[in-house]
């Protein structure tokens, strides 16, 4: 019922992690000819502070995408559709409580 609707999540995520992957290597790369071309410390600047970028941009859009999956497993709890689709989100969130709760019990 919703298939397509879930598939656009499932490939903006793809999408996204792409362009930050991108992103952090021709910051890089750019880095790194700006300090040849202009021969100062100018690799530090813009290769930091484009990978303090991209970790931004990063965590805004797990936090984004996992907002969006939040809305379309309530969704589906709603509508009583199967979360399969949507496993790729669980499966990381599942790990990160097992973690937290192991963590606690010690």
């Amino acid at each position: 019922m919703f298939e397509k609707n879930d598939r656009v999540l499932l490939v903006a995520r793809i999408i996204i992690s792409f362009a930050i992957f991108i992103f952090a290597v021709a910051s890089l790369v750019l880095g790194i000819v700006l300090s040849v071309v202009m021969e100062s410390g100018a690799l530090f600047l813009v290769a930091f502070a484009g990978w303090f970028i991209c970790l931004l941009m990063w965590v805004f859009s797990k936090l984004l995408l996992s907002y969006f999956c939040d809305i379309k497993l309530i969704r589906n709890k709603l509508y009583g559709e199967s979360n399969e689709k949507l496993k790729v989100f669980l499966k990381s969130a599942d790990e990160n409580s097992d973690n937290s709760d192991s963590q606690n019990k010690q």
